[in-house]
């Protein structure tokens, strides 16, 4: 599990083998680990189930165990989201017989590591002064004067034992019997706790434990720790968290795992990587991304380049591209002045230093060094003069002029557009293949035109596609039969015999790349193509919800890159990128949002396979939430960005969730009116009654209020059903497999 700068590495017996904080770059919390005994007439016998099945969840592990000789056990684990690292584990102890039961819970934590470490584990702490507190133990660090770490349960164990010896320990935690307390100890010490629990039938047991460090003071450790052992929630806010939810299970399953990968972004070590997500982090988490592109200043070479990720001696032009791109788009959809000043010295750089870089027309790679999405290729990569790169470079410069343009710098917006505009005029001229009309890969250091057609012609004109006529014949001549595979286009088409490969530099030469196949999804919906889009982001979609376990992979994870003639995933971890792909589709694709300094505009793909679509919480310059139905091409939709332009959207102030059959998603909108707009996740039937506060102050004044119903075909409201006007309102609500509708609540003169 990962989230922010913390991982947490889980066994399939449930132990914990360590927890780990790129941010702290140590072990917090090493082995953890426990043992169950159950009393029978006055003998101690060990009763761990043998058995579990394990939920992984976007957010937590949950182990559930078979019943075992009438016992019942459940852990749940997850990392929580707070200014200190820390985990909780929630055990559950349920008894399924007839008889009471007397348990014992042994628990052995090994907070420096150094007794149960691995040879390939991260480094943890030579040791710690730890106290016992009754409820919980602090420790702190030996080698550090700041760092404290807190651990505890709730209810508080019968017994805290602490020792330095790993065989007192191992021999104690198989006994299942602790000696006396111990009130302090230090150095590399293993912390032991017991619980002695009575069950009567059918009861249930619940103990909370909590493992917290904090980088600074006692205090500000233990008020977060005993929020934390308390709730055992995750401390982010629920204002600001995002939700997603469609007509396509596999879409919400995989928008789930998309946004908890974008979540743990601090664990990525690629910075181009990182620059490549800006676009969802902006949506998903914008206080993040804002540090981020604060702290990349630092990063910022003399002459305005960022290091390529490769070699940092270097210039990195893909790197600076992006950065150039995430920054001015940052600043421009939040509205930030504050932030603009900050910003405004090192974007100006930037974009000298790529306009420094393309005097002659069109930017030259350095050959030493791979470019563009390709970098996994160790050899035989494009060089030269690459299309991806210079459109990027031509994108970025774009940007920038809107940012000029934003600050009042109006030279200077004039200047980097014309820089842009010439660096796409000279791309058309040199690097378009005049026979089929489709951008080329490269032209080498030699002056050798790589014509032969790959899916970097996708990622390329994604950056910019200035001639719609050629994005249509990409979009579908890589829907042609040799680039074909179940999930979307492999990057190589197999009728290629010089370049292909299925497996070769991680499927970079005719495998299939997750990143490239959204990108091209990306592409269709920017070409006018949303029918194509949708279809190629459910099948990516399908390939992280089901079909990645069946090739080796885990569910969840959005793969790097497979061998689609194999059937196997080879690649280890979730790709960021990719999953950043993914929620850009749904914004830019789906919902067909774009902005600039001054207009947010929304026009959703019409012909989209996608029936309906919810997005709750959302940052675009503001939080705010989405609704969208479809029917034929016709499209519906309400929201509660005020400044956002649409020909048919229905604005609202509000937003909240109604709770509901967990297969609805009921979105209630009100202010100055009321909307209520439901969509069934699930492919059966659903009928139910939700209750809706009642918000319009008009509507309170009657004695009667009307339930309006869309329909679809004719785009008029048609009065369902009256009810009677009262502080919440209950409102029937049936629908079919995937389907949607809108309830407006309207007054009835009586």
């Amino acid at each position: 599990m990962a989230k922010g700068y913390d991982k947490l590495k889980l066994e399939p017996d449930s132990s914990c083998s360590w927890f780990y904080s790129k941010k702290f770059g140590k072990i917090l919390y090493g082995r953890e680990s426990l043992e169950l005994f159950k009393f029978q007439s006055g003998v101690k016998i060990g009763s761990s189930p043998r058995e579990s099945a394990i939920r992984v969840s976007p957010s937590q592990i949950t182990f559930s165990s078979r019943p075992f000789e009438g016992l019942l056990l459940t852990q749940t684990v997850r990392i929580h989201s707070a200014e200190s690292s820390a985990y909780s584990r929630v055990i559950k102890l349920t008894n399924r017989s007839g008889a009471q039961m007397k348990l014992r819970l042994v628990t052995l934590r090994d907070p420096t590591s150094l007794n149960f470490r691995r040879e390939k584990d991260p480094p943890g702490e030579i040791g710690v002064n730890a106290f016992n507190r009754g409820a919980h133990v602090v420790m702190d660090d030996v080698a550090d004067g700041t760092g404290v770490r807190v651990f505890g349960s709730l209810p508080s164990p019968s017994v805290i034992y602490m020792t330095r010896e790993k065989q007192t320990a191992t021999d104690l935690m198989a006994a299942g019997e602790l000696p006396e307390q111990t009130a302090g100890i230090s150095g590399a010490i293993a912390i032991l706790t017991q619980h002695d629990v009575d069950l009567t039938p059918s009861g249930t047991f619940e103990i909370r434990m909590t493992s917290l460090y904090n980088p600074s003071r006692l205090e500000e450790a233990l008020l977060e720790f005993n929020g934390l052992s308390e709730f055992v929630t995750d401390r982010t806010s629920h204002e600001t968290v995002p939700s997603f939810a469609s007509s396509s299970p596999s879409l919400n399953f995989s928008f789930s795992w998309a946004k908890a990968r974008l979540e743990s972004i601090e664990q990525e070590t690629d910075l181009l990587d990182t620059l490549f997500s800006a676009s969802a982090l902006r949506t998903l988490r914008p206080s993040y991304l804002k540090t981020f592109l604060e702290r990349i200043k630092s990063l910022q070479r003399k002459d305005g380049f960022l290091s390529h990720s490769l070699d940092p001696m270097k210039p990195g032009l893909l790197e600076t591209s992006q950065f150039l791109i995430a920054a001015c788009e940052f600043v421009l959809v939040q509205g930030d002045k504050k932030l603009s000043r900050v910003m405004q010295a090192p974007l100006r750089r930037a974009a000298d230093a790529l306009a420094g870089a393309s005097t002659a027309g069109l930017v030259n790679c350095d050959p030493s060094l791979p470019q563009g999405w390709r970098r996994r290729l160790g050899s035989g990569y494009p060089t030269g003069v690459i299309s991806e790169v210079n459109l990027a470079v031509s994108r970025a410069l774009k940007e920038y002029s809107s940012f000029a343009r934003s600050v009042g710098k109006g030279a200077d917006s004039a200047k980097y557009l014309e820089m842009s505009k010439r660096i796409t005029s000279s791309v058309s001229e040199r690097l378009l293949d005049q026979e089929n009309g489709i951008i080329m890969l490269n032209v080498d250091s030699k002056g050798r035109q790589h014509k032969e057609i790959t899916i970097d012609s996708a990622a390329a004109i994604s950056y910019n596609s200035f001639d719609n006529k050629m994005a249509s014949s990409i979009v579908h001549r890589l829907l042609d039969k040799d680039f074909e595979t179940a999930y979307g286009p492999r990057t190589v088409p197999s009728s290629n015999p010089l370049y292909f490969s299925s497996s070769y530099g991680e499927g970079q030469l005719g495998g299939y790349s997750t990143r490239a196949a959204l990108t091209h999804a990306l592409l269709s919906y920017q070409s006018g193509y949303g029918g194509i889009g949708s279809m190629q982001l459910e099948k990516v979609a399908k390939l992280v919800h089901i079909d990645c376990e069946r090739m080796g992979g885990v569910p969840g994870e959005f793969p790097y890159w497979l061998d689609p003639d194999r059937k196997a995933i080879t690649s280890h971890g979730s790709d960021a990128v990719a999953a950043s792909r993914l929620v850009d589709l749904i914004l830019y694709g789906e919902l067909g949002l774009s902005f600039d300094a001054s207009r947010l505009e929304m026009r959703p793909a019409k012909n989209s396979r996608l029936k309906w679509l919810s997005a709750q919480r959302f940052h675009v310059g503001c939080y705010g939430s989405f609704f969208l139905g479809r029917e034929g091409e016709k499209v519906y939709s309400a929201t509660t960005f005020q400044r956002l332009e649409s020909r048919d959207a229905l604005k609202f102030t509000n937003c909240e969730k109604v709770p509901s059959n967990p297969a609805l998603e009921c979105l209630h909108f009100f202010g100055p009116t009321q909307l209520l707009c439901a969509g069934n996740t699930s492919n059966s039937n659903v009928s139910t009654s939700v209750s809706i506060p009642l918000k319009d102050n008009q509507l309170s004044k009657s004695l009667f209020a009307g339930i309006d119903e869309l329909d679809p075909e004719t785009g008029r409201w048609n009065l369902s059903e009256k009810v009677r006007s009262s502080v919440k309102l209950s409102v029937k609500v049936s629908l079919n497999p995937s389907s949607w509708k809108m309830l407006r609540i309207s007054q009835i003169m009586t």
